[in-house]
């Protein structure tokens, strides 16, 4: 990871360097298993559920559990997922952290490709008003921690 990258879509591409080092801080410092929400994606082409995967802790909804369960069981989480990156409103996603639990927000190059900006620009708002702390930055990862 600290020298690769891919390209995912198209034109679009992906340092894994940035990653590694946001994995590498969490492995060192993040105790116990919080969840933690990064971007839901397909783990083989799009490299979704990378920090879990490296990492070990739980995220938002795992690697093919639309293949393992029936889709009511996985479509109602994959929405409130996708809602929670996407809304912009701040009290939605306040919902979405204490109904699944998340105490770690992961925004890195796939999060900002898929994702709407301004649903990503509440994470900023969400520190100025107190509910976020961001823990790790540097040029394209943030990590945020729930307060």
């Amino acid at each position: 990871m600290t020298v690769g990258s891919y390209t995912w879509p198209e034109d679009n591409r992906i340092e894994l360097k940035y990653d590694y080092e946001a994995i590498k801080w969490l492995l060192e410092n993040v105790k116990g298993t919080p969840v933690i929400a990064e971007a839901v994606l397909p783990y083989y082409r799009e490299g979704g559920l990378r920090v879990s995967s490296y990492t070990g802790l739980p995220t938002l909804l795992g690697a093919h559990q639309s293949e393992q369960r029936y889709g009511w069981q996985v479509g109602e989480r994959d929405k409130e997922a996708r809602e929670f990156f996407n809304t912009a409103d701040i009290e939605r996603a306040l919902q979405i952290i204490r109904g699944i639990r998340i105490s770690y927000i992961y925004i890195g190059q796939l999060e900002r490709t898929v994702y709407d900006p301004a649903g990503l620009g509440k994470f900023e708002r969400m520190v100025e008003e107190g509910y976020l702390e961001v823990v790790f930055e540097n040029e394209r990862v943030r990590i945020y921690r729930v307060i």
